[in-house]
C-alpha cells in the first residue's frame, strides 16, 4: 500500500511536516520519500519492514525510500511528528536517490565523511531527544506558517 504520495507534496516544497496523533486506520505502507517520525508523546510499537521496535518519547525513525511499516500497540496519546521529504529538498543534485546515504555526500555533510554512518536503513535513535523535539517543533512551526523563507529555513 502507498501512502502520501510524491503527488501529495505542494510542488514547491518538497517537504512536509505535520504533527498528529496516531490513528489505527493507517495500515502498512511505504513511500517514495525520506521520512523523519519522532515519538513526542505516549507509546507504542513501529513495525519496519516486518521488525517491531519500541517507540516512546524520544523515539526517531529514519525511513528510507520503500520501507513498509506502520504502529501497533499505541496508546491513546501516542503523538507523532512526520517529517517527509523528497531529497531534492535538500539539493537538486540528489532528485534520483532514493538511499539516504547519499545525503551524507553533500558538501554540507563533510564532517560526518570521517564517521562509519549507513543511512541505508532505517535506524531508532534514543538519546539527545529534546535537542530533536525542538528542532522539529521549530520546523513544524516554520512548514504551518509558511512566511517569507520557510523553505529555505526547513533544509
Amino acid at each position: 500500500m502507498l501512502f502520501l504520495n510524491i503527488d501529495e507534496f505542494e510542488s514547491k516544497d518538497k517537504i512536509y511536516v505535520n504533527k498528529n496523533v496516531y490513528s489505527p486506520l493507517i495500515k502498512a505502507h511505504s513511500h517514495k520519500f525520506f521520512e523523519i517520525i519522532y515519538i513526542y508523546n505516549g507509546t507504542g510499537k513501529h513495525v519496519i519492514n516486518g521488525v517491531s521496535h519500541d517507540a516512546a518519547r524520544g523515539s526517531l525513525f529514519f525511513l528510507n525510500y520503500n520501507v513498509e511499516h506502520y504502529f501497533e500497540s499505541a496508546s491513546s496519546s501516542f503523538s507523532l511528528l512526520n517529517c517527509a521529504f523528497l531529497p531534492s529538498a535538500i539539493d537538486e543534485s540528489l532528485s534520483y536517490t532514493e538511499n539516504a546515504s547519499d545525503l551524507l555526500k553533500l558538501p554540507m555533510f563533510e564532517i560526518y565523511k570521517k564517521e562509519k554512518i549507513d543511512l541505508s536503513v532505517s535506524v531508532n535513535i534514543h538519546g539527545l531527544y529534546k535537542e530533536f523535539e525542538d528542532i522539529l517543533f521549530a520546523m513544524n512551526d516554520e512548514y504551518t506558517e509558511k512566511n517569507i523563507g520557510y523553505q529555505s529555513i526547513l533544509r
